[in-house]
This record gives C-alpha cells, sequence and structure tokens, in this order.
C-alpha cells in the first residue's frame, strides 16, 4: 500500500454513554449525536495533563483535524438532576430559602465510533503516548461517561487525507442489530454510515471549537456530513 506524508491517528470511542454537548445551557445539558472536536480535545488534554483552562488546549485544537465515522449510532437519552439554590432567594419572613431547578441532560446509550485526527507526526506521537499512559482519567464527554476500551488504535501513513482514512479504514466494532435473527434476508441491502469531518468548503457550521475562557464558550468550524458503504470489519489482531 501507498504511503503518504501526513499522518492520521485513529481512535475508538465506545461507551455504555457517552455525552458531548454543542448547545448546553444551565438547565438543560445537551449531547450532540457524535463526539464533538472540544469532547475530542478535551480528552487528549486530559491523557496528556493540561488543565481545563490552559490555552495549550487552543492551541492542540487549532493543530488537529477531526474526523467521526459513526459506526454504532446509539440511543440518545435524557436523565433529570434536582440542583439546590440556597439562599439566592428570600421568603417573606428575610431568611434563605431553598430553589429546587431540574436539570435535563441527555446521553447517548452504546454508541460507537471511530475518530481519525490528522495532524503532524510529532504531534500525533505525542498524543498516542499519553493516551496509552495518561497522566489522568479521561472521559467520553462528562466525567460520568467512562470509555468501555482504550481509545488508541494506531496512527497510520496508508491515507491520503481524513475522508480517504474515513471510508477505506476497516470497520473497528462488531454491529449489534436488533433484527441479526433476520440479516441473511437483509444481504441485498447495502448499509450505509454517517460520517462528520472537518471541510473548509462544508456547508455545514458547528460551534465545537476549543476556546479558552470564565464563559467558557467555543468558536465555529465547517464540516461536511456524508454517507458511506458500509467497510468490513477489521481483523482481530489489528483491533488489540
Amino acid at each position: 500500500m501507498e504511503k503518504f506524508n501526513q499522518p492520521i491517528l485513529i481512535l475508538a470511542i465506545e461507551g455504555a454513554l457517552q455525552s458531548w454537548g454543542i448547545r448546553s445551557r444551565w438547565d438543560f445539558r445537551d449531547s450532540g449525536l457524535e463526539p464533538s472536536k472540544s469532547g475530542i480535545v478535551g480528552l487528549i488534554g486530559c491523557a496528556l495533563g493540561i488543565p481545563r483552562n490552559d490555552p495549550q488546549l487552543e492551541d492542540l485544537d487549532r493543530n488537529l483535524k477531526m474526523g467521526v465515522r459513526e459506526e454504532r449510532s446509539g440511543t440518545l437519552i435524557q436523565d433529570f438532576h434536582t440542583i439546590s439554590m440556597d439562599n439566592l432567594m428570600a421568603n417573606r419572613k428575610g431568611k434563605g430559602a431553598s430553589n429546587t431547578i431540574v436539570s435535563r441532560r441527555e446521553y447517548i446509550q452504546d454508541a460507537a465510533y471511530t475518530v481519525f485526527i490528522q495532524s503532524s507526526g510529532e504531534i500525533l506521537k505525542k498524543i498516542s503516548k499519553a493516551l496509552q499512559n495518561p497522566k489522568w482519567p479521561f472521559y467520553l464527554g462528562r466525567k460520568s461517561c467512562i470509555p468501555s476500551r482504550p481509545p488508541f488504535i494506531s496512527i497510520s501513513y496508508d491515507y491520503k487525507n481524513l475522508k480517504d482514512a474515513l471510508e477505506h479504514y476497516e470497520r473497528v466494532f462488531s454491529e449489534r442489530q436488533p433484527f441479526h435473527k433476520i440479516k441473511d434476508k437483509l444481504n441485498s441491502l447495502k448499509e450505509k454510515v454517517r460520517i462528520i469531518f472537518d471541510d473548509e468548503k462544508g456547508n455545514i457550521t458547528r460551534q465545537d471549537l476549543m476556546r479558552v475562557g470564565e464563559s467558557h464558550m467555543y468558536d465555529f468550524r465547517k464540516i461536511s456530513i456524508d454517507f458511506i458503504d458500509l467497510p468490513n470489519i477489521a481483523r482481530e489482531k489489528e483491533v488489540n
């Protein structure tokens, strides 16, 4: 196979629960349908031991291009939390009163993604080393969302760009389809998977670029979304 100069880091993102906030506000914490760029940069930052508000996270973000292949879409579920806001309101007697807010939080259940990251060889080698020996525990969007497997797979020089890797890298995860007993009857149907990738000419805007600051605001990037034929399952020796 032809080798290319631009390396691509390949990650397996899988867990019982994931949550990748895009438009989260105080009492509603949403989740996108796939890993956000800020979420993946945060995961890498934990592995490298970079604090949350460190400008190094912005530098890291700007040096990475990312693509995501949705291998198993999972199910979007919602949880409810109560938050007590003591002493923020006064009752008629002038004493502090308790005010409880109900917070809704979204999670993706039983989803699996392959994430492709393009950057310089030096940066990707540093990231891969950290992912295999992380300084801090990492998680899938929220601290309660623990990976079910180590994310690092490999660094590859076999693809000319992100889309080439998204389309041709062998499938990492096994299928979990509710209709598996009748799958033989569906062999004539061509399965498709969704891919999302950085694209300066893309017609979709996503607000998930890491920006450091007390306001925790995020910047915009251009992406493209496409559907591709389902790749073959990877050989077990390449996954482990």
